[in-house]
This record gives C-alpha cells, sequence and structure tokens, in this order.
C-alpha cells in the first residue's frame, strides 16, 4: 500500500525543511510509521524532483473497450449463476478473443459476481437412483 501524500509531506518536513527538527532517517521513520528505506526513497526524490506525487506505473495498457467491459457486465447480470467462460464463448461468437482472467477481472472491477468453474462433477442420475436405493436399505437400520 502507498504512502499517503500527507506521510511524504511530513517526512520531509521532519527530516529535510528548514524549520523541521532535521530529524535522522531512523527517527523520522519512526515517528512516521514506515521503514527506513520509505524515508530515504522520499527523501532522494524530494531533493531530486521536488515532488512527492505518485508516478503512473508502468503496465500493459487494458486489451477490452469500454463497451466490451459494459457488455460482459450486461451478460453477467442477465443471467443468474453465469461462469466466466460462458461468457467468453457468447462474446467469441461476436468475434472478439477475450481470455476467461480477464472477463473475470472485469466483472471483479464492474462489482459483478461470477460462478468458478466447479471442481468435481455433479451427480448423474445413475448416482442418484443409487443413494435413494441405499438410503431405502437402510432406513431402518439402529
Amino acid at each position: 500500500m502507498p504512502l499517503p501524500l500527507h506521510k511524504r509531506y511530513e517526512i520531509i518536513f521532519l527530516h529535510y525543511h528548514s524549520k523541521g527538527p532535521k530529524l535522522g532517517l531512523g527517527a523520522t521513520a519512526k515517528i512516521v510509521g514506515c521503514s527506513k528505506s520509505t524515508v530515504l526513497y522520499w527523501v532522494k526524490k524530494w531533493g531530486e524532483t521536488k515532488n512527492l506525487n505518485d508516478e503512473q506505473k508502468p503496465g500493459r495498457n487494458q486489451i477490452t473497450t469500454s463497451r466490451q467491459d459494459a457488455k460482459i457486465l450486461k451478460l453477467a447480470s442477465d443471467k443468474e449463476n453465469v461462469t466466466a467462460i460462458e461468457i467468453q464463448q457468447e462474446i467469441e461468437k461476436r468475434n472478439v478473443s477475450i481470455s476467461v482472467r480477464t472477463i473475470q477481472k472485469r466483472l471483479r472491477e464492474g462489482g459483478a459476481k461470477y460462478m468458478a468453474k466447479l471442481s468435481k462433477p455433479l451427480l448423474t442420475e445413475k448416482h442418484k437412483e443409487k443413494r435413494l436405493k441405499w438410503v431405502k436399505d437402510h432406513q431402518d437400520f439402529d
């Protein structure tokens, strides 16, 4: 979790500012409640740029458009207990290739829920019949 902006300015005031107490890294870290390396990082950044704002993090651009995101959420809300795989199959019918993981991310970001894939198969009719027979055979056991 990133250090809040007010804590960053507190670090600079305690360590660097001319009207501050000019504490060392360890004392500043103890007062602010973070590590010495964090204090050192923000002190260096202030010395170089005089800016304590977060920089934009590098990363891959989002693969889906806002229309596709809306369609994913609509598909999830239209059906009850829909799986991400079913949504993927529906979207692929429209010649759009999106991974199941991406669909799960978009659903989570949109506040929707999806059903996880079952880890085991459901009972078949044969299983149900065998269970019912066993119960009937053992219903008088003590």
